[in-house]
């Protein structure tokens, strides 16, 4: 699909977020910070602007329930086979579930990211994520003394990091998805974009490894590239904003589009360069096995009625904090 039509796409994505869906995410996620909207003007006519904490202490129980369940048990994740009395595959999932949780505890940081996925789900209502290998290497070079006595320079390559991953995505930043998806599943639509932000060292990599088949000068695209999505409340501002020079990460988009009732994927930089042609999603991101599927799944803490899209709890708290507040004020 060519790069003018995913980029009409997108803006339509963001057409329908901004109608309705930004303000209330923006919202929950102000409650949960406890900042009042208008806590100026409040204070100015000699009002309370203490927020309440029922946001952010409700969610903050949500999520330490969730990871007691998820993670004090250490068989709470595990793996089954589906095949009734099959001994070969019953042993085949318990060495994954065995690989499932050294991995999980030793070359992925997964307790830490189901943390920060379980509260994005509280607040937000709807969050998203990307799974990839992650491989990367670096050379070590050796001086040896040959059979016949000469120095010889030898390179030996060293894993750092060779195990899956998770790409926390923001809604609305980091990914756009059809709108018209029935029950949230990406896979029903018709396209997705995600914002991958990698370092030069990690593009050359996925260029070596063949995801990008165009040939690219990197450096002339690490420049300050300001967020369509900013958020206003936050403590800091965002690193991304900052121009950091060789330090910056490169926009790149991951735009996924149904051609043939089966899923591709082309990668350009911020859908004005194109880096790699478009190819099957099964070819580039599960070695060829006919998965059939994204890489990238939307989820939702709990549907609205007749919507697309969730709700999360300070949403749901939000009748009851209001209220506390016209009590206090009164």
């Amino acid at each position: 699909m060519e790069l003018k039509r995913q980029s009409q796409l997108v803006e339509s994505f963001y057409t329908w977020y901004h109608s309705g869906l930004a303000n209330v995410i923006a919202d929950n996620r102000r409650r949960y910070r406890m900042q009042m909207v208008d806590e100026a003007d409040r204070s100015k006519r000699g009002l309370s602007a203490l927020p309440s904490t029922k946001s952010a202490s409700v969610s903050d129980r949500f999520r330490e329930k969730a990871l007691l369940e998820y993670h004090e048990n250490v068989d709470s994740i595990s793996y089954t086979s589906k095949a009734v009395n099959d001994i070969t595959k019953e042993e085949l999932c318990r060495w994954l579930t065995e690989i499932f949780v050294y991995r999980s505890q030793n070359t992925f940081p997964f307790f830490s990211w189901h943390s920060a996925s379980l509260l994005a789900g509280a607040v937000d209502g709807i969050e998203a994520a990307m799974v990839w290998w992650r491989r990367e290497a670096t050379t070590k070079v050796q001086t040896v003394i040959n059979p016949i006595g000469l120095p010889q320079q030898i390179e030996t390559p060293v894993i750092v990091r060779d195990t899956w991953w998770i790409d926390q995505l923001m809604p609305g930043r980091d990914i756009v998805w059809d709108p018209n998806i029935p029950f949230m599943d990406v896979n029903l639509g018709q396209f997705a974009m995600v914002r991958l932000k990698r370092s030069v060292e990690e593009a050359e990599g996925m260029a070596q490894a063949g995801i990008f088949d165009m040939p690219v000068e990197w450096k002339q695209y690490q420049r300050k590239d300001y967020e369509r999505e900013q958020d206003q409340n936050t403590t800091v501002a965002r690193p991304e904003n900052m121009d950091m020079g060789d330090k910056q990460l490169l926009d790149i988009w991951c735009f996924f589009s149904k051609e043939n009732n089966s899923w591709n994927c082309q990668f350009s930089i911020c859908g004005k360069t194109e880096i790699s042609t478009s190819r099957p999603v099964n070819d580039i991101f599960f070695a060829g096995r006919q998965v059939n599927r994204l890489p990238v799944v939307v989820g939702v803490h709990q549907q609205k009625l007749w919507e697309t899209v969730g709700r999360g709890l300070p949403e749901t708290i939000a009748p009851i904090e209001d209220e506390w507040q016209d009590q206090r004020n009164n």
